[in-house]
């Protein structure tokens, strides 16, 4: 006689500690990779008070930060740049835009200046900015909005 099988007996198991491994690892790669992608902001730039700074709402995912440093140094991904190699490096990232965006170029910029930072190194990386050789689209400066007292 024929004996009939419970359909619990075969039924294939899922192995929950290979998946919470797997989950762990992910959630670490996460948190590394969100922590990198703000690792221009934690350059030692003290920002310059303005009190009518905005809030960035939504910083484009391939925005170039440049920090300036109070002894006129460019920091870019942390690495440091005089400022021919800053300008040949912003006209790379504008040149390799437009042969991805069909002739179009998108290259958003913040400038992140230390308050004690040379103008004379600031106002070189304006001049650069609005070369129309190097192609900067958009540009930001950020700055400090202190707290509103009362």
């Amino acid at each position: 006689m024929a004996r009939i099988q419970d359909p619990r007996e075969n039924a294939p198991e899922i192995n929950l500690i290979s998946m919470v491994d797997v989950i762990f690892l992910l959630i670490i790669f996460f948190l590394f990779v969100s922590e990198w992608s703000n690792f221009d902001n934690f350059a030692p730039v003290r920002l310059p008070e303005a009190s009518q700074a905005k809030t960035d709402p939504m910083p484009a995912p391939g925005r170039i930060v440049v920090n300036l440093l109070a002894n006129g140094t460019f920091m870019v991904t942390g690495s440091a740049l005089d400022f021919p190699a800053l300008k040949s490096m912003l006209a790379a990232e504008c040149a390799l835009s437009r042969r991805l965006n069909e002739g179009k170029n998108h290259v958003s910029l913040t400038i992140r200046a230390d308050e004690a930072a040379p103008s004379g190194a600031l106002r070189r990386l304006f001049i650069l900015c609005l070369d129309p050789q190097i192609g900067i689209t958009e540009m930001y400066i950020s700055a400090y909005q202190p707290e509103s007292k009362g």
